[in-house]
């Protein structure tokens, strides 16, 4: 009878425990957390299971209202009581994790994707965590796991993925070729975790990252290495009519020394261009182009204005090595130039071979300064006439800078020319000029601002000769303004003022040139 009555009694105390935990599952499920610790507080009990219960049931409460510390103490009470709940060891890492205790949560989540709870997750939290502790290689190792479970849901593979991208993107940070890694390994990974779930917000991550790394590693297929715009390989073709009046026409006849005719005259030129660019590797630009030029003066009386009637031929090809300097994108400069002038050099009006010039540059764009480019360029130029007397050969170098202030362009020019007369060395001369630019975009509807001002001044080797002239100056100042009145359409507006001075007084003269040009772009 006795033994009866304590089976009875045990067998009814575990009743009102199920009674008991059962209110606490319904306060557990209805999120009534508060309800939950009261209740199993209440509860006096040193039945191992039943502790075991209690401690798991007060850490899932305290970690639902993110009462971190006392969900810690209750979840590691549980598990000395020998709880074996699915998910304590995922519960006790993300309370850990919360409390920035990185290498315990990471061995609890450990334990929880040993127990094959929540595994994907698991897994994350370990390589999301090593990332953390800057362990990219254990991090690239639980990433992997990710994506060899088969039951991991795509959006988990599609994080782990991306994360695993940007673990092996810190791996390669330590190799001497990053940018390398980053374009045969890195990025290719990120592009298939992007494809993964294209439209999602970790998608929209994913592009943004994408866009960083390759900016910062110079591999935005839309830049240049060094972060210079990709050329648009479209070929572009231009035309433009010009008209211009010119008060004082100037002969050049190849010679260093200008001759005033007196006469003015109205200059109409057209000129046909095109041109094309493509790059290599995103690191050598060519930019191959074509110019046709035709010249022709309105005063046909005068055979010293219309003998500069003619046509020119100006095939080139500018090619620049891409690369920076000053931490800043730089460009190494190559440019040939092949030259056909054909004048009315024999006042017949009929159009002749007059010259070809070859030219050869070489120069260096880099940006030293924060408000501006500059650029350095020594340019070779071969001279061939239809007269032996008048080839020379020049070497010239220049230096020019571009400051950038409240939205307008300031560019300032240096020049060193001196050119060599193979047969007649007494033309040899030898010219400085200093050039000085101010632009202003916009500047009021559409139109564009240009002022200039130069000034050249220009002496003989030979003695005689800079005796008579001494050192001649050619001042030069000028104003433009250019109109975007369609898309492909634009016109120009552009007034010059040049005074000559020299020691001979012949050579004395000054000139206005207004131009109305009209041009097409296409």
């Amino acid at each position: 009878m006795k033994g009866l009555f304590f089976a009875g009694l045990l067998l009814a105390n575990l009743n009102a425990y199920s009674a008991d935990l059962s209110n606490v599952y319904k306060s557990l499920k209805d999120g009534e957390y508060e309800k939950v610790i009261s209740s199993l507080e209440s509860i006096k009990s040193t039945d191992k299971k039943f502790l075991s219960t209690k401690f798991y049931l007060l850490g899932l409460s305290y970690s639902r209202l993110q009462n971190f510390p006392m969900a810690i103490a209750n979840y590691k009470l549980a598990v000395s009581e020998g709880n074996n709940a699915n998910d304590l060891w995922y519960e006790l890492g993300q309370a850990l994790y919360a409390e920035n205790e990185l290498q315990l949560s990471r061995k609890a989540f450990f334990r929880s994707a040993k127990g094959d709870y929540n595994r994907a997750q698991s897994n994350y939290y370990i390589g999301h965590i090593s990332q953390l502790l800057d362990d990219h290689k254990n991090a690239k190792k639980f990433f992997e796991e990710i994506l060899k479970d088969p039951k991991a849901e795509l959006e988990m593979q599609q994080v782990g993925r991306f994360q695993l991208a940007e673990s092996l993107l810190q791996m390669a940070r330590m190799k001497a070729d990053t940018a390398t890694y980053v374009e045969k390994y890195i990025l290719p990974q990120m592009e298939i975790a992007l494809k993964t779930i294209p439209k999602n917000e970790t998608a929209r991550d994913i592009e943004r990252r994408i866009v960083e790394i390759q900016k910062e590693f110079g591999l935005d297929p839309a830049l240049m290495r060094n972060g210079r715009p990709r050329p648009d390989s479209k070929p572009q073709y231009s035309f433009t009519q010009s008209f211009t009046y010119d008060s004082n026409f100037t002969l050049t006849n190849d010679l260093p020394e200008n001759i005033s005719t007196s006469k003015d005259t109205f200059i109409i030129e057209s000129v046909l261009g095109i041109s094309t660019a493509f790059d290599f590797k995103r690191r050598f630009i060519i930019r191959p182009s074509l110019d046709l030029t035709k010249t022709s003066h309105t005063d046909r009386d005068s055979a010293s204005v219309y003998a500069s009637d003619g046509y020119n031929i100006n095939p080139k090809l500018r090619t620049s090595y891409e690369h920076k300097a000053f931490s800043a994108p730089a460009s190494l400069l190559l440019d040939v130039s092949y030259e056909y002038q054909a004048e009315d050099r024999l006042a017949q009006k009929s159009v002749i071979f007059n010259n070809r010039t070859t030219s050869f540059t070489v120069g260096e764009r880099f940006k030293y300064f924060q408000k501006g480019e500059t650029t350095f360029k020594i340019k070779n130029k071969y001279f061939r006439s239809y007269s032996e007397s008048l080839h020379n050969d020049s070497v010239s170098f220049s230096i020019d800078q571009i400051l950038i202030h409240n939205k307008a362009l300031y560019v300032i020019l240096f020049l060193h020319n001196e050119i060599k007369y193979i047969n007649a060395e007494s033309n040899n001369v030898s010219s400085n000029t200093l050039r000085f630019d101010y632009i202003k975009p916009n500047f009021f509807s559409k139109t564009n601002l240009s002022l200039g001002l130069s000034n050249t001044w220009q002496t003989y080797e030979d003695t005689t000769k800079d005796e008579v002239r001494g050192v001649e100056t050619t001042l030069s100042a000028n104003m433009k303004l250019s109109r975007q009145v369609r898309k492909f359409f634009s016109v120009d507006l552009e007034h010059i003022y040049t005074k000559n001075s020299s020691d001979l007084e012949t050579s004395n003269y000054s000139k206005n040139e207004t131009t109305l040009s009209l041009n097409l772009s296409l």
